[in-house]
């Protein structure tokens, strides 16, 4: 159940074209999950899936195009009325073609059916000349309120390469791509919105347990080592303690909150593997993790950062994570 209105304008069309669609009323209270920031990324994903599945590039997100959107999507929720932004051809700048969706409902997943169902809104959406979209989300009063703003730049390096049509966040171009693709299919790991995977997010040494228990198969166990351990990967913790294949990062506990490192990740993948330890030309490592650095080295299955070193405590992406469960462990 959502109210829809669509706005266009470009270089080639002064006048400013407005579509008022009322497509239910009574709308029900907001069911969407997640921060606005969440909700807007959400939307931004979905969007970009669409074009993903008919060969259209993925956009970009300008500060400038968001800002936009969510100073009117405030203004639309605190009147509690839907409405075209009038001054949207002006607060944003630079652009060829500028269009906008506006809409209403009650959840992110409603109104993008919505948006779709519309044939107006749909065009914007998978509209192939435009490069950059911003989206604004505020939730007021149980309610769901949208802005999407698209543009076409006075200068544009041209169109992205698509998103994949599983999620809008990862690049069809991504070397990582494929890999995302298995982990998410295979459930070894959680998207992080709707159709988003968060490639670049970092990843936590408790969600790095139930990643591996989930791609080794490891049985539960009823066990408990770690003092520090509670909640959603408690078990897959002391499952992986369980099976050996982790100590903690003390006699009894686990830093479940820590961020995995690469150091970290090549200890777990060498035990997870049994290789042996061995040398390696980095002057960076430390003599803990030395051994199964060495041993993935070897096998060419992690490379360091430079040609002698390895950056040992950098944070290890979710897309990395991806490429490296499924490359080894499956």
């Amino acid at each position: 159940m959502s109210l829809l209105s669509i706005g266009r304008v470009s270089r080639s069309v002064a006048p400013l074209l407005v579509l008022v669609l009322l497509l239910a009323v009574g709308i029900p209270p907001a069911e969407a999950s997640g921060s606005e920031r969440d909700q807007e990324r959400d939307f931004h994903a979905l969007v970009n899936v669409e074009r993903a599945k008919r060969g259209v590039g993925a956009l970009d997100e300008p500060s400038q195009l968001v800002r936009v959107a969510r100073d009117h999507s405030a203004t639309m929720a605190r009147q509690g009325r839907l409405h075209h932004n009038p001054d949207f051809g002006t607060q944003i700048t630079g652009w060829r073609r500028l269009t906008e969706n506006v809409g209403r409902g009650h959840s992110v997943d409603s109104l993008h059916a919505a948006l779709m169902g519309s044939t107006g809104h749909r065009n914007n959406i998978l509209d192939e000349r435009v490069t950059q979209l911003g989206v604004g989300v505020v939730v007021r009063d149980g309610q769901v309120w949208v802005t999407q703003n698209f543009r076409l730049p006075t200068s544009s390096p041209g169109p992205a390469a698509p998103s994949t049509t599983r999620h809008g966040d990862v690049s069809s171009r991504n070397v990582h791509a494929s890999s995302i693709g298995t982990a998410a299919a295979r459930g070894l790991m959680p998207d992080c919105g709707r159709v988003r995977f968060c490639p670049d997010g970092t990843v936590t040494r408790a969600q790095f347990a139930s990643m591996l228990v989930r791609t080794l198969g490891l049985p539960a166990t009823s066990g408990r080592r770690f003092s520090d351990v509670s909640g959603t990967h408690a078990a897959d913790v002391e499952a992986l303690a369980a099976a050996g294949l982790t100590s903690g990062c003390s006699s009894d506990r686990y830093c479940p909150d820590d961020r995995l490192t690469r150091e970290q990740m090549a200890t777990f993948l060498a035990t997870a593997l049994e290789l042996a330890p061995a040398s390696h030309p980095f002057s960076d490592v430390s003599t803990t993790h030395a051994g199964s650095i060495g041993a993935l080295h070897q096998r060419g299955i992690v490379n360091g950062c430079t040609s002698r070193t390895f950056c040992p405590r950098d944070r290890v992406t979710r897309a990395q994570t991806a490429t490296m469960l499924v490359a080894n462990l499956t």
